[in-house]
């Protein structure tokens, strides 16, 4: 019983210490950049329920 529980760990070891092929490392960005601009506003603007929208637009046109 300790002579196959000691084999078993030495075989372990050495498969665990054989020599692997290196995973690929992920493509790295160097920098994010994140900008305002004025698509930002369209964007926003999808989010507005279309009754608040509608009211909006005839506050406008009673002015």
């Amino acid at each position: 019983m300790k002579k196959t529980i000691l084999m078993l760990s030495v075989i372990l070891f050495f498969i665990g210490c054989s020599e692997k092929e290196p995973t690929p490392k992920a493509p790295t960005k160097d920098r994010v950049e994140i900008r305002t601009s004025s698509a930002e506003p369209t964007i926003s603007a999808e989010f507005i329920p279309e009754h608040i929208r509608r009211s909006r637009i005839e506050v406008v046109k009673h002015y």
